[in-house]
């Protein structure tokens, strides 16, 4: 698995951060994407990867992010999809 780039959505949660790791620990670039930036430093600190504030409930900030990891590291092996919502009470 090694020099593969993984992108896991909802990277600063508890499950994408225990993704991130264990994909760090098998030597593969992770770039996390999440809406919070300072649980996102912190996983791409302990990861060594890379963080990204992507909201991805926004379809143009997703394009744009997917975009910028495709040109800055290749290829994209892996997508994890983890980010939730949260309901919207009317």
């Amino acid at each position: 698995m090694s020099q593969k780039t993984a992108i896991i959505t909802g990277g600063a949660g508890y499950i994408g951060s225990t993704i991130a790791k264990r994909f760090a620990a098998q030597g593969m670039q992770v770039i996390l994407f999440d809406c919070c930036r300072q649980q996102l430093d912190k996983v791409s600190s302990e990861t060594g990867g890379c963080g990204m504030i992507v909201d991805v409930t926004d379809y143009a900030a997703v394009a744009d992010a997917v975009e910028n990891v495709r040109t800055q590291y290749g290829s994209i092996d892996i997508l994890v999809n983890v980010a939730g919502g949260r309901a919207r009470s009317e």
